[in-house]
């Protein structure tokens, strides 16, 4: 007897092209939706659900979820990028393409020629009159003229990596951080041969001030440490004020350097002995700088290595500076 063998063969599921599509009348509420947010309602799109919409602004034909003209702000695709053009123009620029990775961010080639990535904000302000759209590239080199112009020579970004401020090297050799502003008024001076405090020796300090209800303590630079004491901090400096430490260095620059190293190590890593000005405000004339007393060990090895890395002669300012960053680091 023959065997037999049962099949079962796959069942081919109808073509949804050849089966007419029944779909419900749209809602009354969706029309007025989309009245509402600038666009007219014309009908459903490939899906039953999806909507058409007509901008009516500029005509433009846009397919949607049905429920985005419910529930979420709505706006002409067309219409953005037709005002996101306009502003590119407005500000000088022409919009080239949009970023692959951010949707906020496009490439743009500006007046001078350069192709730089800005946001299409950006580009709005600018229109409007906000801000000029800056080109790096042309920046820079205006720094460049700048600086040739002051007898200086542009060397990169400062080496505290500070906004506002270039690395320059003078016709000298000495190289030092300016800020860019000061470059392009020609308010600046060799650290090693210019003639004004910059290049003159100067000193850091520690006093030691008592206020109405606490003592403090003052950390700063001057060219005349005891002057600054007696005659320039107010009177509860001058009737109590005492020089608990001085270190001389060979230039106001140097001085000006470790100084603020000195200021950003304790507020990074010691805050809690920062004195508000609010405390001392109308007993000394500073509106920062004042530490507690508690701070002095801290302070005190710091401009004990600062003494150590300026032994040698003629030690730059950037290595005072490193100096002093790196004994922070140690005494963390």
């Amino acid at each position: 007897m023959a065997e037999f063998r049962y099949s079962v063969m796959p069942r081919r599921a109808p073509d949804r092209a050849d089966t007419p599509a029944t779909r419900r009348p749209i809602p009354d509420r969706l029309y007025d939706d989309a009245r509402q947010k600038g666009f007219v309602l014309i009908g459903r799109g490939r899906r039953s659900a999806d909507m058409m919409l007509r901008c009516v602004t500029c005509q433009n034909l846009q397919q949607v979820r049905r429920s985005v003209p419910v529930n979420n702000a709505l706006e002409c695709k067309n219409c953005l990028w037709m005002r996101r053009f306009d502003d590119a123009m407005a500000s000088g620029a022409t919009i080239l393409l949009p970023d692959p990775c951010s949707h906020k961010i496009a490439s743009v080639e500006l007046a001078c020629g350069h192709i730089v990535q800005r946001q299409y904000g950006r580009l709005a302000i600018a229109a409007q009159g906000g801000h000029v759209l800056g080109c790096e590239t042309c920046r820079e080199a205006q720094y460049v003229a700048q600086a040739e112009g002051s007898g200086w020579d542009l060397v990169g970004s400062s080496d505290n990596g500070k906004n506002g401020y270039r690395r320059y090297r003078h016709h000298c050799g000495n190289s030092q951080d300016h800020a860019i502003v000061n470059v392009d008024n020609r308010q600046v001076d060799c650290a090693r041969c210019g003639e004004s405090w910059v290049s003159k020796p100067s000193c850091i300090y520690l006093f030691r001030i008592e206020l109405v209800d606490r003592g403090v303590l003052k950390f700063g630079y001057s060219s005349n440490p005891a002057r600054r004491l007696r005659q320039q901090l107010g009177d509860a400096a001058r009737l109590t004020g005492k020089i608990l430490c001085v270190i001389d260095l060979p230039t106001g620059h140097a001085a000006m350097t470790a100084e603020l190293a000195g200021h950003r190590f304790l507020h990074q890593n010691h805050a809690d002995l920062v004195i508000d000005a609010q405390v001392f405000a109308g007993q000394i004339n500073a509106k920062s700088e004042i530490y507690t007393l508690s701070a002095e060990h801290i302070i005190q090895d710091l401009m004990d290595r600062i003494a150590d890395a300026i032994s040698t002669n003629s030690t730059p300012a950037g290595t005072v500076r490193r100096k002093l960053v790196e004994a922070g680091r140690a005494s963390n």
